[in-house]
Order: structure tokens, then C-alpha cells, then sequence
């Protein structure tokens, strides 16, 4: 199975988990041997701190026409791209789910229901890519 290029950590609430996971999946990947660059996107800017002290790329963009533009420039220069998404159903968020080839929804089991809201924006985001290519 081939790596996704982009892989994005998303979820409409904050204290999900995205930041923590997306550290450590671009870390893991790191010790892995690829190339990462890590795109922070989330307000709080959490994980690019963390991979500042790790001493690993990343990027901080919070505006979404940006993030459109600059996602798949970045995946042309490292081997994966991993993005962390902010607590919310915004524009930077659909930004996101548009050029990302794999979406991980970290959740809190307590929380589980309303992902269901992320799950209907993300279907709705993929239509509209669909009609568009």
C-alpha cells in the first residue's frame, strides 16, 4: 500500500486529539525515514511547537485559500504532508479536506456523536470536488 501524500487530522470539536496525533504521526513517519513537513493550520498552533523542539519541519497557515494553494506544493517536496486541522467546520477546514488524500477523525468516545456533523461536511466537500474535476 502506497503512503498518502497528504494526510490530514480533522474534527469540528477542539480537545479531539488532532494536534497530538498529527505530532506524532509526522515524528513516526520522521523515524521512518521520509520526509515530513507538518502543516499546522489549528488556531493554537500546538504542533508546530511540539515539532519545533523535535527539530522537524513544519508550517503554520491558518488562511485557506493558502492552505489550497501551498498543500500539494509541499507534497511535491517531501514525501508526506501531515496537517493539522483546527476545532472547527470552517473554510480552512474544507481547504483541507479538498487536497488531502486520507482524513484521520481522532475522537473521545463521550464525543462520538457529533462527528456525524463532520461526516455529512466532509460527504458534501467530496461532492463538490466531484463535480469540479
Amino acid at each position: 500500500m502506497q503512503t498518502p501524500k497528504i494526510i490530514a487530522f480533522a474534527n469540528q470539536k477542539g480537545g479531539s486529539g488532532k494536534s497530538t496525533s498529527a505530532a506524532h504521526a509526522a515524528f513516526w513517519l520522521a523515524q521512518k525515514g521520509l520526509s515530513v513537513m507538518l502543516v499546522d493550520a489549528d488556531g493554537q498552533q500546538s504542533s508546530s511547537a511540539w515539532l519545533n523542539e523535535l527539530g522537524l519541519d513544519y508550517k503554520v497557515l491558518i488562511d485557506p485559500e493558502q492552505l489550497f494553494e501551498s498543500l500539494p506544493a509541499f507534497s511535491d517536496d517531501y514525501d508526506v504532508v501531515v496537517v493539522d486541522g483546527p476545532g472547527s467546520l470552517s473554510e480552512v477546514t474544507k481547504a483541507i479536506l479538498t487536497r488531502c488524500d486520507l482524513v484521520l477523525v481522532p475522537v473521545v468516545s463521550q464525543k462520538m456523536l457529533p462527528v456525524t456533523k463532520l461526516l455529512r461536511f466532509l460527504s458534501e466537500t467530496m461532492q463538490l470536488i466531484r463535480r469540479f474535476d
